[in-house]
């Protein structure tokens, strides 16, 4: 009957709730201390992911922006460790060829690749900064115009 209301009133059955979509393939692991990554290459990595490691526990305590949250999780689940698995993954028999190709070597190519990334989440880093600076300029705005006079701390 109720099928029939609906054909009348040109209405359809209701939807099935889309399906949730599947969940992304685990991101690539690998080992910071892989002796096959050069030494120099290896130690930015590590200091990469101890930076994104603190930023992201700070931005848990505060209004950091979810898709910068997004970001970080991706630079550390997904780009971090295929730049390293892609560079390990190259024969070091056939790493010569890339400078044949670019005039770069391939840990040249790798280390300047890092070096972006360290960039960005240094920028990151203070825009997140910036936002808390930014909150408590406010806040002492706020108690100065509610309370008296409070020196302005940032001019």
């Amino acid at each position: 009957m109720i099928d029939w209301f609906r054909k009348f009133l040109g209405s359809s059955p209701e939807a099935a709730p889309p399906a949730t979509p599947p969940a992304p393939p685990p991101a690539p692991r690998v080992d910071f201390d892989d002796q096959r990554l050069p030494e120099k290459a290896r130690q930015e990595a590590k200091s990469i992911a101890d930076m994104i490691s603190r930023l992201m526990a700070q931005a848990d305590q505060s209004a950091f922006d979810r898709i910068v949250l997004g970001e970080l999780v991706q630079l550390r689940d997904e780009h971090l460790p295929k730049l390293l698995r892609s560079y390990i993954d190259v024969p070091a028999e056939h790493r010569k060829e890339i400078f044949k190709k670019t005039g770069r070597s391939a840990s040249f190519v790798l280390e300047e690749a890092l070096g972006k990334m360290r960039a960005r989440v240094e920028a990151m880093s203070r825009d997140l900064a910036q936002s808390e600076l930014d909150a408590f300029a406010n806040n002492a705005d706020f108690v100065s115009r509610r309370y008296g006079k409070v020196e302005d701390p940032f001019g």
